[in-house]
């Protein structure tokens, strides 16, 4: 018997809205989990600076050194020299740099075995080895961060060390002969060398060769007569030149800088009389510095600012017209995306992830700059944020309590 045509049809319609439904509660689902994406953060200590970058200039007082031709240079770069101190020699013969470099080596092992020769076999053998193993650590070490300044006194001291070793074990119990041998190989070279004409230092403080001198073009006296105008103006021609001489002597640890900036920086100098400076690619060390002054052209939105400092360091004895960042203070606390903040009821806080529950936190800002923001490790000021909280940067549907 045939089942009338109507209830055929019925159920064609139930077996179709049932599809739907099936397909809309799938769809519901796809939303849901895909609709509510969103990107976590780590709540990390963290340090962060109140800086500004600024081009200036470093003015060091300074004396040229004179002499030009074909230098060869008896000190390194930031030696401590006093007024007379050979620092350089004129050469007329390319092969006396040669001769120069083998018979500064020769004379520094002779005194090296000599400095050896008044150990005796009695000495403490523990204290050698030991002395040798610190000098070998040392000169790994100096080594491994590629400095070149005092690699050679390091190799001395090593070089020292090992004799004086060979000494005490009785490998060695006279370098007389030895000595003897390179005093006849000095005495050859002095010979092939001849006299160089000499170069002194005519001051003292710290010595800088040619090839890493540069000089301004205007004096301390003129950088401070100046406007912010004209230094920002002096700044872009070019403040540095290089001089036909054997170099510079550096005459003073203190050195100043001066620099320009708009009238938003000027401000925080103005509020601020001590700041650390650094010079990022060239001297990482930070120092600190003094505000000397703070002269601000409101027409031009210009500021000249000079600051003082009373350390320096090897690097920075090279410097003259650099790229500089000061710090005017430093501030440690749990560092959150800034994209991660949300003004709730008047209160600033973020969404952290509890488990599958969002929860609202709110935070108290030490500091901020266009990425992060830092709050208190401790939750003091009624921070509510913790170290290694699960921030949540970004996000649909936030809200304290809502499901993720």
């Amino acid at each position: 018997m045939k089942q009338p045509k109507t209830k055929l049809n019925t159920l064609k319609m139930a077996g179709v809205a049932a599809l739907v439904l099936a397909v809309l509660y799938v769809a519901v689902q796809l939303y849901l989990i895909l609709g509510h994406s969103y990107k976590q953060e780590t709540a990390i200590l963290y340090q962060l600076s109140d800086s500004v970058t600024l081009d200036g200039v470093v003015v060091f007082g300074e004396q040229e050194v004179q002499g030009s031709g074909n230098l060869g240079y008896l000190v390194e770069d930031g030696t401590r020299v006093v007024d007379g101190t050979q620092v350089a020699e004129i050469y007329t013969d390319p092969q006396q740099a040669a001769w120069r470099e083998k018979l500064t080596r020769v004379n520094n092992t002779i005194a090296l075995l000599e400095k050896a020769q008044n150990a005796n076999s009695s000495s403490d053998i523990e204290v050698a080895s030991s002395q040798a193993q610190a000098a070998l650590y040392d000169l790994l070490d100096t080594m491994d961060q590629t400095a070149l300044v005092g690699l050679a006194e390091d190799q001395n001291e090593y070089l020292l060390a090992e004799s004086r070793v060979n000494v005490c074990t009785g490998l060695e119990t006279d370098y007389s002969q030895k000595i003897a041998e390179l005093s006849q190989e000095r005495d050859s070279l002095q010979a092939n060398l001849g006299q160089p004409q000499p170069i002194y230092a005519g001051s003292g403080g710290y010595f800088i060769s040619a090839q890493n001198s540069k000089f301004l073009t205007k004096s301390a006296e003129e950088l401070d007569e100046m406007t912010p105008a004209q230094l920002q103006a002096y700044l872009q021609e070019g403040a540095a030149e290089t001089r036909d001489v054997a170099g510079k002597v550096i005459t003073s640890y203190h050195w100043n800088y001066y620099a320009v900036c708009d009238l938003a920086t000027a401000e925080k100098f103005q509020n601020a009389s001590k700041v650390t400076i650094r010079f990022p690619g060239k001297s990482e060390e930070e120092l600190p510095a003094t505000v000397e002054s703070v002269t601000v052209d409101q027409d031009g939105g210009l500021a000249k600012v000079v600051l003082s400092c009373e350390y320096t360091n090897e690097d920075m004895l090279k410097l003259v017209q650099q790229t500089a960042q000061v710090s005017f203070a430093t501030y440690t606390g749990l560092r959150i995306d800034k994209n991660a903040m949300h003004i709730v009821d008047g209160e600033k806080g973020v969404y952290v992830k509890y488990g599958s529950i969002q929860r609202f936190r709110k935070i108290y800002v030490l500091y901020e700059n266009e990425d992060y923001i830092l709050v208190p490790a401790d939750q003091s000021n009624g921070s509510e944020v913790k170290l290694y909280d699960e921030i949540i940067v970004e996000g649909t549907d936030l809200q304290d309590g809502n499901l993720l």
